[in-house]
């Protein structure tokens, strides 16, 4: 991974592993705060994150910083 993906696809892969590890260990979350989850993201990603986002029900409330207004 460390040279075959661009730093747009590190950084997704980064937050998809935060997301997975998030609904493991904390089980019955009720809140998931994302600080700029958009940064250094190419448009692809930012597309499979911000439906990523939508398809997780796990969470009650999702609260976000980012001045993309499709997050």
């Amino acid at each position: 991974m460390h040279r075959r993906c661009s730093t747009s696809q590190k950084i997704f892969a980064s937050i998809i592993i935060r997301l997975a590890l998030a609904k493991t260990f904390c089980i019955n979350y009720g809140v998931f705060i994302l600080d700029k989850p958009t940064t250094n993201l190419d448009e692809g990603n930012i597309e499979n994150l911000v439906a990523g986002l939508r398809n997780n029900r796990e969470a009650d409330k999702f609260i976000k910083a980012s001045k993309r207004k499709q997050i």
